[in-house]
């Protein structure tokens, strides 16, 4: 009954793509931004039993097991709710001063996909990098995070002829 389980594990890892954040058109910004860097892992129990010349085995197949939070640009309304999540973030220095204001008037290490918790009121003049309460979300919050964890269980026969 303890032997013959399978236990497989499948971690995935992609950095973020970079893009162009240049709202203002200045010249000679390109390819300025990079999105937060993602990962997930997935696992797959099963157990074989052997019932004469049937197979039988139970499965189960987890998907986002640690059910991280993966953030997605379908929850912004529109391109006005988009750029005010842009200009919440805090960019690093060089990054700010290059786009002008108002991404100047605040520094820090923010990245696009960089978000603040539900439990986090909003406070557009909060400095603390930790909470992010500095960020304005996106508008449409049913669709800011699409990877929750899922549990699929299921059966697999198979007869051996």
């Amino acid at each position: 009954m303890l032997g013959d389980w399978r236990i497989s594990f499948l971690p995935t890892w992609s950095s973020g793509s970079w893009f162009t954040w240049n709202p203002g058109s200045k010249p000679d910004i390109q390819y300025n931004m990079q999105w937060r860097n993602s990962w997930n892992i997935d696992l797959r129990i099963s157990k074989e039993f052997k019932i004469g010349k049937l197979s039988v085995q139970l499965l189960a197949d987890i998907s986002n097991l640690t059910n991280r939070k993966q953030f997605t640009t379908y929850g912004f309304y529109d391109y006005n709710d988009y750029k005010a999540y842009m200009e919440s973030l805090h960019f690093p220095k060089d990054i700010a001063d290059a786009l002008g204001a108002p991404y100047n008037a605040h520094y820090g290490n923010d990245r696009p996909g960089d978000y603040r918790e539900d439990d986090t009121p909003y406070d557009p003049n909060s400095t603390d990098e930790d909470k992010k309460a500095y960020i304005d979300m996106p508008n449409q919050t049913s669709l800011t995070f699409l990877n929750p964890r899922n549990v699929f269980l299921g059966i697999r026969l198979a007869f051996d002829f």
